[in-house]
């Protein structure tokens, strides 16, 4: 198998989507995104606090929440599917399959797989999200949390901050969402640049236009032409274009002159 041949299966190397998962774990999520969570938790976490709210309001907006996050996910995750379908049908081959050739030394793989990469990774992380919540909802209908309803530690309920912390960590998840969309989409502006750029950087270099001005007739009855090429003027003749390989734009009325020159030309002769 060829060195060429090699680089494009391993392409291919991910048979399931557990292989697919680890590459997936390599790829770190800003600092931006972690600090800005945590931070937001905090918040949310002493904002809360500071409510009046008994247990069943607590319980009942914990369920509520949950039920804002998954559906708001669902709608989320199917726009970013989307965007992603369209990115990657639109997006050159040539570029990507040169991507490819390059290794990134950051998280193991090649740089195409990096940048995809990075692209689902929002989507599993979101769905991770979901799913998490999906299964603390779950959860919180169980009389396992009621268990702690009467201790109490310095006088304060256990069960109730567990349901302060659970409110607070449930919001914020929308928090981290909206940051993962962040990254999402400033992921794809970067694909979109880079592939420009690229496409600038490696475009081969167009012939200058070479266009037919005027024709006219010598006293040795030469038909000569004159070219414009860049803004230069310069008069040859019309069997010298005949034999350039250049590319030459002729009007319709030049080339009526021309055919008209010849017919005249040969009448003579």
């Amino acid at each position: 198998m060829t060195d060429s041949n090699s680089d494009l299966s391993e392409l291919t190397s991910e048979s399931n989507f557990w292989k697919l998962y680890i590459i997936i774990r390599r790829i770190k999520s800003g600092t931006d995104t972690k600090v800005i969570s945590l931070l937001s938790f905090i918040l949310i976490f002493l904002l809360n606090v500071n409510t009046e709210g008994d247990v069943v309001y607590l319980s009942d907006e914990i369920q509520k929440v949950s039920g804002n996050i998954i559906g708001w996910s669902v709608s989320i995750v199917g726009f970013i599917l989307a965007g992603y379908s369209i990115y990657s049908t639109l997006s050159d081959k040539e570029f990507q399959l040169s991507m490819s050739k390059f290794h990134d030394k950051k998280n193991g793989v090649s740089h195409l797989k990096s940048s995809h990469c990075v692209f689902i990774k929002v989507v599993v992380d979101i769905i991770s999200l979901t799913l998490i919540t999906y299964l603390y909802s779950l959860f919180m209908k169980t009389d396992i949390p009621m268990q702690a309803s009467n201790v109490f530690v310095f006088g304060v309920s256990v069960y109730k901050v567990y349901l302060y912390f659970t409110l607070s960590l449930l919001q914020s998840f929308f928090v981290l969402i909206l940051l993962m969309c962040k990254s999402f989409i400033y992921n794809v502006y970067h694909s979109i640049m880079t592939s420009i750029r690229w496409y600038g950087e490696n475009k081969p270099e167009e012939e200058p236009a070479i266009v037919v001005e005027r024709v006219a007739l010598t006293f040795q009855e030469e038909i000569i032409v004159e070219l414009m090429t860049n803004g230069r003027s310069e008069w040859i003749r019309l069997e010298d274009i005949d034999d350039s390989e250049c590319t030459i734009y002729m009007t319709k009325e030049v080339l009526n002159q021309i055919k008209y020159m010849k017919s005249s030309k040969a009448q003579r002769q």
